[in-house]
């Protein structure tokens, strides 16, 4: 087995492996494993068929994700003997919370701990497309608002021909609210890289207008029965822009098409686990990291 850095150019050699039954967790998708390639120094090797990844945390510590392609004891024990050959402690992170009974039954000496600030916030697109009922009361009060102070507004699909557009405004984004961190910066310049690259990364997506001006945009992409929502800016100082933003998304690209929004985890910022917990997630999906034992 031998591993690489994934590029930009590797997308259609992987992208392949999340067009069968994979976890709604966002990391088992294109936009979740390139838009963080260079972040999390993410490798990759296809070998027999099958897709094994790995990646560094924030302390240079080397773990892998769940394979893709194979049968679960079949591809952990393959990540256990490539990591035994290199005198490396087996770990797994970001594994699905389906997946850890399975594999603490393989190997009863593993320990599995949760990775809460990777959570995924998962909602039923019909419930972020309509805002329907008592508990979706503010969401639609900032709706309506948006729409009273906004009447010529517009929700507009994201194409190669006008994502520079949206680029542009994505640029004097940041210039109001400037990147705080090393996460950020690199979010942004992925970003920026998606609206260039639409087709590889396979994600759609719209723009909300007021004012004759882009005010909130939000791309993702669809796996299997669920969309994720890789991207999501809206302009702060606007009421009821965000909640625009998320409604439109829902209506437009998921409503009739798709069962699940995932809406991504809140990096452990609880002004973010505050905002997606208000628009009432159906499930949220936990992830664990493993240190596989045998």
């Amino acid at each position: 087995m031998q591993f690489k850095r994934v590029t930009l150019g590797d997308i259609g050699e992987i992208a392949p492996f999340f067009d069968v039954d994979v976890p709604r967790t966002c990391d088992y998708s294109v936009g979740g494993l390139f838009m963080w390639r260079d972040y999390m120094k993410i490798e990759y090797s296809i070998t027999n068929g099958v897709l094994f990844t790995s990646f560094e945390d924030e302390n240079g510590d080397v773990s892998h994700g769940v394979p893709i392609g194979v049968h679960l004891y079949d591809g952990i024990s393959r990540i256990a003997d490539y990591c035994s050959s290199r005198s490396r402690r087996c770990a797994l992170s970001l594994v699905p919370e389906e997946f850890v009974a399975p594999i603490l039954e393989l190997y009863p000496n593993s320990t599995a701990e949760e990775q809460p600030h990777s959570f995924d916030y998962l909602y039923r697109a019909e419930d972020l497309a309509r805002f329907a009922g008592k508990k979706y009361g503010g969401q639609r009060n900032h709706v309506n608002r948006f729409i009273r102070e906004n009447p010529l507004w517009s929700f507009e699909d994201i194409t190669e021909q006008n994502s520079k557009e949206v680029g542009d405004y994505l640029a004097q984004y940041i210039q109001k609210y400037p990147l705080e961190d090393s996460t950020a910066r690199e979010e942004y310049e992925k970003i920026q890289e998606v609206l260039s690259n639409l087709g590889p990364y396979r994600m759609f997506g719209g723009m909300l207008k007021a004012a004759g001006g882009i005010v909130g945009f939000s791309l993702g992409e669809r796996v299997g029965d669920t969309i994720h929502v890789h991207i999501e800016k809206a302009d702060r100082s606007i009421p009821g822009a965000y909640q625009m933003v998320v409604r439109e998304f829902a209506s437009r690209f998921a409503l009739g098409s798709a069962t699940y929004l995932n809406r991504e985890d809140d990096m452990g910022d609880e002004g973010l686990k505050k905002s997606k917990l208000s628009y009432h997630p159906c499930d949220i999906l936990k992830k664990y990291h493993i240190l596989v034992r045998g």
